[in-house]
């Protein structure tokens, strides 16, 4: 396992036609955003109930993961989780 010290894992997210730009604009108050990607069904389109936000430095990851600011990521009325994105590495032979 490794961690992306840029990224924040977006949990949570309504389904009902959340996209890239709704999590970008929610993230940017907490610093410089690079992308940001809601993970979609590659059948139909619709949103999986997650994506990811990449920031230009830690520092904003910080603030948006704080504790007291966790709280506050309300995205289309509802509240999302937000943490450390966790990447498995897969070895092959």
């Amino acid at each position: 396992m490794a961690l992306e010290p840029r990224k924040v894992f977006v949990g949570g997210i309504p389904r009902s036609g959340v996209k890239s730009d709704d999590l970008k604009a929610h993230f940017a108050a907490y610093g410089e955003w690079v992308n940001a990607v809601v993970m979609t069904n590659p059948e139909n389109g619709h949103c999986r109930g997650f994506g990811f936000v990449e920031f230009a430095d830690e520092a904003a990851v910080l603030k948006a993961l704080d504790r007291t600011e966790r709280d506050k990521h309300v995205i289309d009325g509802r509240r999302v989780s937000s943490s450390w994105p966790i990447v498995l590495w897969r070895r092959c032979f």
